[in-house]
């Protein structure tokens, strides 16, 4: 089942490469629906995020089994498309060592 990537704005350039490798992907907007997984960039400003998670809880996907938020800050296209292969993203909290 192809499954369907929504992107925030910003992220063309990036959503351009996965379509190139067969991906179906969306500009996500705030009444986007259907989609499986949602590519955004957050580095230290949560404002993205935490506009678009009333829109994940009500409009996420077409199967009804959860989108996968995917934040694409500091990885390549190459490791996004392993990550929606394998769709499974770890770690979601880096740890911190201690020095």
């Amino acid at each position: 089942m192809l499954q369907t990537i929504a992107y925030q704005k910003g992220l063309e350039t990036l959503a351009d490469t996965l379509q190139q490798k067969g991906f179906q992907l969306i500009s996500f907007q705030a009444d986007s629906i259907g989609y499986d997984t949602l590519l955004y960039y957050e580095d230290q400003n949560h404002l993205f995020f935490q506009q678009f998670t009333k829109s994940v809880i009500h409009h996420s996907t077409s199967n009804n089994s959860g989108a996968l938020l995917i934040n694409v800050c500091n990885l390549s296209a190459e490791e996004v498309v392993n990550i929606l292969s394998r769709r499974t993203y770890t770690p979601l909290f880096k740890s911190v060592t201690s020095v």
